[in-house]
């Protein structure tokens, strides 16, 4: 079982259009991506499946880079 998905992969998983899960990125109401080199992102397949159980109360987990130096310690 891969535990990186490509898009092709989330579409396949959740039924919504590319469009849709990247407006859904934006808003912050559907998992970010992970950079995994200078041209390609993956999702965590752990992130999907939380998300697919419950889309509607979903919230993101706040990731390290969402931090501002005041909330690192």
């Amino acid at each position: 079982m891969k535990l990186l998905l490509t898009i092709s992969d989330v579409v396949e998983m959740v039924s919504l259009s590319r469009a849709t899960i990247y407006r859904r990125m934006n808003e912050r109401k559907f998992p970010s991506t992970i950079k995994v080199s200078d041209q390609a992102v993956r999702w965590r397949r752990s992130d999907i499946e939380e998300w697919a159980a419950n889309p509607e109360s979903w919230t993101p987990t706040p990731a390290p880079t969402d931090q501002t130096p005041a909330d690192v310690q």
